[in-house]
């Protein structure tokens, strides 16, 4: 009779367990990311680089619409991908639209 509570006991042990690995192996929501690359596409669009570079800032703009999609669809990997992608390109069209706006001057 004992064996029979012991083993009922080590298999609800062995269930809570596996709820808390799976619990703690929870999404990761890229909202900084995200974050980082909106106010990277708008430091790009306060140099001009709409102007100036509209290649890399179409780029970046598209990629931070992708990130949210991504988002939204739950997708989150692709997400933070795009993010980061997004953050890179407004970087670029930042520092070339700076570039080509001293040469203009």
């Amino acid at each position: 009779m004992m064996s029979i509570l012991k083993r009922g006991c080590f298999i609800r042990f062995i269930f809570l367990g596996f709820i808390f690995l799976v619990s703690s192996c929870a999404y990761y929501i890229p909202d900084q990311e995200i974050m980082l690359a909106e106010v990277a596409v708008e430091a790009a669009r306060d140099a001009k680089a709409d102007v100036y570079s509209p290649s890399l800032f179409s780029k970046a703009e598209d990629y931070l619409k992708a990130a949210k999609k991504a988002r939204r669809d739950r997708e989150f990997e692709d997400a933070a991908k795009f993010s980061l992608l997004a953050k890179q390109y407004a970087e670029k069209a930042e520092n070339e639209s700076v570039v080509k706006y001293e040469q203009n001057k």
